[in-house]
């Protein structure tokens, strides 16, 4: 009986501590890069992850370059530490633009690869 009820309190405490972790992740998260052009420029992109439930993250990707400027809905998961997000509509001015970033969520941050291939770190 003790083997149970021990079973089903750490199974109650993991399931707490992964709600916890899902609703922590909720928020505002900002980021900046220098252009690699000879008019080098800065440039911000933000992360705002509305939801996480089951694992299912969702929000909107802002992007402020003026070749893909605008908001991009975003779905994508999260596993222990590890989150991936994407656009599920392209965007920008024609249309033809996309967001995406794979990386850890890490005190307090999102640290990982913008777009396949800018290393970023976003802030709340």
């Amino acid at each position: 009986m003790k083997t149970i009820a021990g079973t089903l309190l750490t199974g109650l405490l993991l399931a707490a501590a992964g709600a916890s972790a899902e609703d922590s992740i909720v928020g505002r998260y900002n980021a900046s890069f220098s252009s690699e052009t000879i008019n080098a420029r800065v440039w911000s992109v933000t992360i705002v992850i509305t939801s996480v439930e089951d694992g299912v993250v969702k929000g909107t990707g802002i992007r402020d370059d003026p070749n893909c400027r605008g908001e991009y809905p975003l779905r994508g998961k999260l596993r222990g530490n590890h989150i991936g997000l994407r656009a599920i509509k392209k965007g920008g001015p024609t249309g033809d633009c996309g967001f995406g970033f794979r990386g850890t969520v890490q005190d307090g941050a999102l640290v990982g690869k913008y777009l396949g291939q800018r290393d970023l770190e976003f802030r709340k």
